[in-house]
């Protein structure tokens, strides 16, 4: 059996075109109620999105989800991610996550002020937080692991901080009026304006070997020198506010508008992404480690929690012990484990697509099914299915999809119904 599915894992994904993968996430923080509000993961090249998980199948939920930032350093890198709950001032709180589930939350007191960060970010010293209002606004830092946040340098009206090193650039905020950016030396506390009379914007990102990105209330890019300040460019893009700002080593770089839709700067006519509900921040994460993510819903009986899939282990060459997982079907019932290549196009159609027209009423199809093997659930209702990773090189940087199919009688009236989507990265 082992050999067997080496075969069909090998022949599967033997001709996946690496390209398909992605070779970094968007990472966004959204607050709303038409989906669970919290961080997703959005592929920008195909714009699905991917829900963080807390565990067993459910969303993470951080109702105020105000801001994220990606940890360069951190070994997990589909990302490890830093969220914001404001839920009791004076403390922020941040959510690690490590692939799409919840790793560890830390909290930071906020010493002396009563005011939320803006925006947060990764720095060599820890967590930056740009707090606005309050009693005391301005830059703020925290320890990485927990613990109190302190004043580095007040600044009235912070909203938006971006790192380069040693420097980090805060930029205030009061919509209508000229902006101001100061840089801030990390090691001695020290902060020197860059410039005062930009006009009103509320997004910076240090773009590699270009400068200081900066969005603009009328929808302007600008690139600006970070040693004199100067606006080296300015470019009108978008019919509405630029809110935010996520770039990466490389130098790729998007936009957040306040229409809630992401955009590459590099291709900005089309948005990558629009959200369902508000979207108030973006960071970018490279996929450099085997991982397995869940996406979109299953289907079922109203009420009830869909079928749902979890990985055991990771998808890593020679991982003789990996398999997906899946919970929540009816007992004891014939199901079908469905292997693919693609979770964007099935047979030239698009995917996800909707199996209303099978009667599979509010069920989608997530995979372009290249492998379909039936199976039973367990009298429990769920199962497991082996896929040992070969130790073949020419994996890597090869993805495949995985969705699980099951008899459910009266779920719909073709007595059937689907888990959610699965994609997986061979490292």
């Amino acid at each position: 059996m082992s050999r067997t599915l080496r075969l069909v894992f090998s022949l599967c994904l033997g001709g996946a075109a690496a390209s398909q993968v992605p070779t970094g996430y968007l990472v966004t923080a959204e607050s709303g109620s038409t989906t669970a509000p919290g961080m997703r993961f959005v592929d920008p090249a195909t714009g699905v999105a991917t829900d963080v998980r807390a565990g067993a199948g459910s969303r993470l939920v951080l109702p105020r989800a105000q801001t994220v930032t990606v940890d360069p350093r951190s070994p997990r890198s589909i990302p490890y991610v830093s969220g914001l709950s404001t839920s009791i001032a004076p403390v922020f709180q941040r959510a690690g996550v490590q692939d799409n589930l919840l790793a560890t939350i830390t909290s930071h007191p906020l010493q002396s002020s009563v005011g939320v960060p803006n925006r947060i970010e990764i720095a060599t010293t820890g967590i930056l937080a740009a707090i606005g209002v309050g009693n005391l606004p301005g830059l703020w830092s925290a320890p990485a692991n927990g613990g109190p946040a302190v004043l580095v340098a007040p600044l009235a009206n912070a909203y938006d901080v971006a790192t380069a090193g040693n420097d980090a650039f805060v930029c205030s905020y009061v919509a209508g009026r000229p902006t101001r950016i100061d840089a801030v030396d990390l090691t001695t506390a020290v902060p020197r304006t860059l410039g005062a009379n930009y006009p009103p914007l509320r997004a910076l990102a240090v773009q590699p070997g270009n400068g200081l990105l900066a969005g603009t209330d009328a929808g302007d890019i600008l690139v600006i020198d970070t040693a004199s300040g100067a606006i080296l460019s300015q470019s009108n893009l978008f019919a509405t506010a630029v809110v935010a700002l996520a770039t990466d080593a490389s130098g790729r770089a998007y936009a957040l508008t306040d229409a809630s839709e992401v955009f590459d700067l590099s291709a900005p006519a089309a948005p990558v992404y629009r959200g369902n509900q508000q979207v108030n921040d973006i960071a970018l994460g490279a996929v450099d480690l085997p991982s397995y993510l869940v996406f979109g819903t299953g289907c079922g009986q109203s009420g009830l929690t869909p079928m749902y899939q979890l990985p055991s282990g990771e998808p890593g060459l020679g991982n003789a012990s990996f398999a997906v997982t899946l919970t929540g079907g009816r007992p004891q019932v014939p199901a079908v484990f469905a292997l693919g290549t693609s979770r964007t196009t099935y047979l030239g159609v698009p995917l996800p697509l909707p199996l209303d027209f099978l009667r599979m009423t509010g069920c989608t199809l997530y995979t372009d099914l290249a492998v379909t093997l039936p199976l039973g659930l367990d009298m429990n209702g769920n199962a497991s299915f082996p896929l040992p990773v070969p130790n073949a090189p020419r994996l890597l940087g090869r993805h495949f999809t995985t969705q699980w199919f099951a008899v459910d009688l009266v779920a719909n009236p073709a007595g059937a119904v689907a888990s959610d989507g699965g994609e997986g990265i061979v490292r």
